[in-house]
């Protein structure tokens, strides 16, 4: 009887022939265009407002590209996790990139916020802080805030992984790395806050200002779960890698071979649908939870409603759009090398440059259509 081979035991010699036909640089893209998407109901969002008549139907179409802004976080951060793990780009290059583009939308949002909208809106109502009003009224959404910057999650999540699973070559060598392990706490408790403040936020136990939204995180909670679980998958396997008497040289000939490319894709859809059904049910114990709180026995679909929004606004429910991801997973190979890795750049300035092109042109015609409701929107809140 042939004995089984050990998954430790491959190499590029008697590795299997199947590899996904999508590369890393396939998920950034397609990453890049829901992340547009969502950008686009942002400001359905903000001109259905000023206007509810602006779009026919605009409910169904904001319902519908707020779902495909849902896929932009777990693809961006999937990719990522092939870039790092080929060897293609290190820790160090992502927290750059991501650090700088978080810095980037901050300062845009800065920059927008206080001199373009506050000024032409002061313009238009005589002084600043009924300007002020008036924009927070809008930006604010039913939420009581507007968390954008998925750069910054990203740029977190880089921050997860690298402090789980990077190795220092100067100082917190040696037995002193689990102090470096240990960093791996700040990105964790950051986006956790984030979380409990949307919390309060939504409880009305407290107004965050304006200049608070660019630091919220956008990924819901259970998606920064699924994402820990992967980076500890990698860490996990690394560590049994090691065990079995392992060199480090031929961990990564291992990371480099089809098998453990479809290891990788097996287990992050596996992550993926638990992740998901984790989330319906607390997103559904917390319904009810609160539902028991208010002393209601028959709750009506009407009274049911807003506690169900009330909860989504928290995160929670959002990574059931991960389901249908999961299965596109198994097309996706890590180590595949894309055609023309150079392109990477381009992607990148492509894709800010795509987003620019969509805040340019739906604000266009937002307040191209609808002048008339623009001013009486305005004299409202004015008086």
């Amino acid at each position: 009887m042939k004995q089984r081979r050990k998954i430790f035991d491959v190499t590029a010699e008697n590795d299997i022939r199947y590899r996904g036909p999508l590369t890393y640089q396939h998920l950034r893209i397609l990453g890049w265009l829901f992340l547009s998407a969502s950008q686009v109901a942002a400001v359905l969002q903000i001109g259905m407002k000023i206007n509810p008549d602006f779009i026919i139907n605009g409910e169904t179409l904001l319902r519908i590209l707020s779902n495909l802004a849902d896929f932009a976080m777990p693809l961006f951060l999937i990719a990522n996790f092939g870039v790092i793990l080929s060897a293609r780009e290190n820790y160090k290059k992502l927290i750059i990139r991501f650090g700088l583009l978080s810095a980037a939308v901050l300062g845009a949002f800065f920059i927008i916020y206080e001199h373009y909208i506050l000024g032409l809106l002061t313009s238009f109502l005589g002084d600043r802080e009924t300007a002020i009003t008036t924009f927070e009224s809008v930006f604010r959404g039913g939420k009581g805030f507007f968390a954008f910057n998925l750069f910054l999650d990203l740029l977190l999540c880089t921050l997860v992984m690298c402090f789980l699973n990077y190795t220092p070559k100067r100082v917190f060598k040696g037995k002193a790395v689990i102090i470096f392990r240990l960093f791996a706490i700040l990105p964790i408790a950051y986006e956790a806050a984030s979380v409990v403040l949307k919390i309060l936020v939504g409880m009305e136990r407290i107004t965050l200002p304006i200049y608070v939204f660019p630091f919220l995180t956008t990924k819901p909670p259970m998606g920064f779960v699924a994402f820990v679980a992967l980076a500890f998958f990698f860490k996990h396997s690394e560590r049994k890698f090691r065990k079995v008497g392992k060199t480090a040289e031929e961990h990564g000939e291992f990371l480099g071979t089809r098998t453990n490319s479809l290891r990788f894709s097996i287990y992050t859809s596996i992550i993926l649908i638990v992740t998901s059904i984790i989330d319906l049910i607390i997103l559904i114990t917390i319904i009810i939870a609160i539902i028991i709180s208010k002393g209601t026995t028959t709750p009506t679909s009407e009274e049911i409603l807003p506690i169900y929004n009330l909860v989504k606004s928290w995160g929670f429910g959002d990574t059931l759009p991960l389901l249908f991801i999961a299965p596109f997973m198994m097309l996706y190979s890590y180590n595949k090398k894309p055609k023309n890795p150079n392109i990477d750049i381009y992607i990148t300035i492509g894709g800010v440059v795509l987003i620019v092109i969509v805040y340019v042109e739906c604000f266009y015609q937002v307040f191209a259509s609808v002048p008339e409701y623009l001013q009486s929107f305005f004299n409202v809140l004015k008086e």
